[in-house]
């Protein structure tokens, strides 16, 4: 509704949000939304109601009643009464928290050594790139540490890869 209450709810949307039917009905939908979304989602619905749209789709987060997030696709229309007054929103909401956790992922594989967990040279790219742009200017307000380990492959033949292995992960969980 206009005012946010939730109007109808589907088992599907229960199931979701982790909460009964009957609470649902008794919550704002304010309340469902995690509060680093909420502002710009007051926003958006503002707009929508405002008329400067009809229809949207964005995603956001749902927080359930333990703390745990939801990432959800939303899709929002806006339905009007014969005098074109706002009379309520139609939202479909479908669970992209699988799809989320799998791009967060991808994302950490792409920027970090497996073996160490240590940042690697694409993230070192994307670091300085993003620092770069913010302090352009101001003064720079941070430090790079480059290792470089003398004869480290005479550990390795003498020792064994999984010994140089152990080396390098030692070594990372150190620093």
């Amino acid at each position: 509704a206009p005012d946010f209450s939730l109007l109808r709810v589907n088992d599907a949307f229960c199931e979701l949000t982790r909460r009964s039917r009957a609470e649902l009905h008794r919550v704002s939908w304010r309340e469902l939304i995690h509060p680093d979304d909420l502002e710009s989602s007051l926003e958006l619905i503002n707009r929508i109601l405002g008329g400067q749209m009809r229809t949207t789709m964005i995603e956001r987060r749902y927080l359930r009643p333990d703390g745990s997030v939801v990432n959800a696709v939303m899709s929002i229309t806006l339905v009007r009464d014969e005098k074109d007054r706002p009379l309520h929103l139609v939202t479909q909401v479908l669970d992209v928290t699988d799809r989320h956790r799998l791009e967060t992922y991808l994302e950490d594989l792409a920027l970090r050594d497996p073996l160490t967990g240590a940042h690697n040279r694409r993230a070192l790219e994307v670091e300085l790139s993003s620092r770069l742009a913010a302090e352009s200017t101001g003064a720079p307000d941070g430090a790079l540490v480059l290792l470089d380990i003398d004869h480290f492959k005479s550990i390795n033949d003498t020792f064994g890869h999984g010994t140089g292995d152990d080396v390098l992960r030692n070594l990372v969980e150190k620093h």
